[in-house]
């Protein structure tokens, strides 16, 4: 049990760091960290049309709490919205210069944890065990319901696997990821 404790504390104690470094970049920007996150997201999401109704169901918060913070974050100039040709009506999320600004310090001291990250491992294969042990308890946890929003490999309509290739990528895989940026969850595409 004392192990089981000393892995879940360890974990903790990372998600802590990555939660500061959050904390620190929206106080030096006058954001609350759920705005950083939004403006986060939808950096990792940038090639997809998002509006504010995925945004409160990726984050698993009420629309109200997601509208209110990206109407902040339009009158603070860091978001704005637009509209495509094949949809009109619908309202999506764009970010702007200065909202980049912000994510390259993000990005900056992230990969300070990153190199920490790097130099604690001895090689590769060490990170894709490690990887695969995350997957699994990831994979576990969301089956028993304790997450309800994962864009891993194993969940994609691209992933196959049985042959840990990638669709969209067109390539055999390495390892499975825990968040892809080219993720379609296989439960919201239309069978034909």
């Amino acid at each position: 049990m004392d192990i089981d404790f000393q892995i879940l504390e360890g974990i903790r104690k990372i998600s802590n760091v990555i939660d500061n470094i959050y904390n620190k970049i929206s106080f030096k920007h006058n954001l609350t960290s759920l705005q950083l996150k939004i403006i986060h997201f939808l950096y990792l999401k940038k090639k997809e049309h998002i509006n504010m109704k995925r945004l409160s169901i990726e984050s698993n918060l009420t629309l109200a709490t997601i509208s209110k913070s990206v109407k902040n974050l339009i009158n603070k100039g860091l978001l704005e919205i637009y509209k495509t040709e094949d949809n009109k009506k619908e309202k999506y999320l764009n970010l702007t210069q200065k909202s980049l600004t912000i994510l390259t310090k993000l990005e900056l001291e992230i990969n300070k944890i990153i190199d920490i990250i790097n130099k604690s491992y001895e090689n590769n294969n060490k990170k894709i065990e490690t990887i695969e042990i995350l997957v699994n308890i990831i994979n576990n946890l969301l089956n028993k319901g304790y997450l309800d929003r994962v864009s891993m490999c194993n969940l994609c309509v691209f992933y196959e696997e049985d042959k840990n290739y990638c669709k969209f990528l067109l390539k055999k895989i390495d390892y499975k990821k825990i968040e892809c940026p080219d993720f379609i969850n296989k439960r919201y595409v239309k069978k034909s």
